[in-house]
């Protein structure tokens, strides 16, 4: 499945698994609240070399003909580090760590360190959160015939 994504910077390699949750899409970390505010992708590449993506079903990435598991989203990680010749990397995840963990269990050769973080809270958050799956939902609901 293609996946669309950006390098940038020079360094050892970071993969960052885009912000957003449903919608997480390497525009993200310049268009959406505080990461826009602190412009990570000005910063990082000054130090790693940045791999942002689109997550499957999101942005320009694929959409899968049926549904996955989790295990199709670690070799999806691992095959973008392979095409672009990264043995190892450093991994970041901020809304959902589930997929950086699956990573790390199976791919622990791979994986030079994992930074994990959630930095959401409040009620806004929320609400804005069953949005995003209300519509991710919907999207799979409509689409599922096609599978």
């Amino acid at each position: 499945m293609e996946t669309r994504y950006e390098v940038i910077g020079d360094g050892p390699p970071l993969l960052m698994y885009s912000p957003a949750g449903f919608d997480a899409t390497l525009d993200k970390w310049k268009t959406q609240g505080v990461y826009a505010r602190i412009k990570l992708l000005e910063h990082l590449p000054k130090k790693y070399t940045c791999i942002a993506f689109d997550r499957r079903e999101c942005g320009q990435s694929g959409r899968p003909r049926r549904a996955y598991r989790l295990g199709a989203l670690r070799r999806s990680r691992a095959g973008t580090l392979d095409h672009l010749s990264f043995k190892r990397a450093h991994l970041w995840r901020l809304h959902g760590c589930c997929p950086v963990v699956a990573f790390g269990v199976a791919h622990p050769e791979i994986v030079m360190s994992m930074t994990l973080y959630w930095p959401v809270g409040g009620a806004k958050y929320r609400i804005g959160t069953h949005k995003r799956f209300a519509d991710h939902l919907a999207y799979v609901e409509q689409h599922a015939s096609r599978a």
